[in-house]
């Protein structure tokens, strides 16, 4: 299953940050050596943060967890690390990142605003990006020349970027699942401030319980449960400073998965909070009761 892109140090420099924190991964070694690795590299971060780093590794298939808060490459990182290429460090990602090869299919033969492309990622792939998220793709897919942008802040291909989409899993047109058919273009225009705020709420309550979950299943990480201001901390990460709602939406939403009918999630002693159903159960009942009260607002 295709995760989130995750949190780098330098998403702009992504191939040099991957390499040299795998070749410090060589040997197994623990999170708590990884932090002062970290700080000698990239300057002093939250423990969160660290673990976001080690994690986003993890989701790309390029580190494995040996054992607990122990890291090694994986085979997967073993191989790519023998040839560093680009355009295999990006295949990588395109198997293991949602909207990343779909982002570069939506720019063959067009140009497209970072607006456009966030509402087409919604309505055509259902992947719910903050602009944050949207920025840390574009920043990878421009440090290997694959994307440009525009005095007119428009992103296209470059002529690697096209020889990247031919050889991608072999074949002329990739292979991206279509999952929503969509208009042939969605402007800047037709995409509401009202819309982009949902937008953001709805990818700030999926964060919520995908952290949650994985709390869960790290319960000697985090034994109880977990506090907002740890969650906040997690999603500050990923949202842009100017995002002024980040500190409401996520109380909204744990109001929302807490709420009767819902309760996703749980508060427990100490006001911490765990997870109760998945994401995919949560979203449902989100979705069913989203129905019912707009039929109950149309009669």
């Amino acid at each position: 299953m295709k995760k989130n892109i995750g949190y780098l140090p330098r998403f702009d420099q992504a191939r040099e940050t991957i390499t040299k924190i795998l070749e410090f991964f060589e040997e197994e070694k623990s999170i708590y050596h990884f932090t002062q690795f970290f700080e000698e590299n990239y300057g002093s971060k939250s423990d969160s943060t660290i673990r976001l780093t080690v994690n986003t590794l993890v989701n790309y298939g390029l580190l494995v967890e040996t054992e607990d808060y122990v890291y090694k490459v994986s085979a997967t990182g073993t191989e790519w690390m023998k040839d560093p290429a680009p355009m295999k460090l990006i295949k990588i990602l395109d198997e293991h990142v949602e909207f990343i090869g779909e982002l570069m299919l939506e720019l063959r033969g067009t140009a497209h605003t970072a607006e456009e492309l966030i509402a087409i990622a919604k309505q055509k792939y259902e992947v719910y990006l903050g602009s944050s998220d949207f920025s840390r793709r574009c920043q990878v897919l421009k440090s290997e020349n694959l994307i440009k942008m525009n005095r007119r802040r428009q992103y296209s291909l470059t002529a690697e970027g096209e020889k990247f989409l031919k050889i991608l899993d072999g074949c002329e047109e990739p292979k991206v699942p279509i999952r929503k058919e969509l208009p042939k273009r969605a402007t800047a225009e037709n995409i509401s401030n009202t819309k982009k705020r949902d937008i953001q709420f709805r990818q700030t309550v999926k964060k919520i319980m995908e952290f949650l979950l994985m709390a869960k299943s790290k319960p000697y990480i985090y034994q109880g449960g977990v506090l907002v201001r740890e969650v906040y901390g997690m999603l500050d990460e990923f949202y842009p400073d100017d995002y002024e709602n980040m500190e409401k939406d996520t109380q909204d939403a744990f109001e929302l998965l807490a709420a009767p009918g819902i309760e996703a999630v749980i508060r427990g002693e100490e006001g911490k909070y765990r997870a109760a159903k998945t994401w995919k159960e949560a979203e449902e009942r989100i979705e069913f009761y989203a129905k019912l009260i707009g039929r109950w607002r149309m009669t």
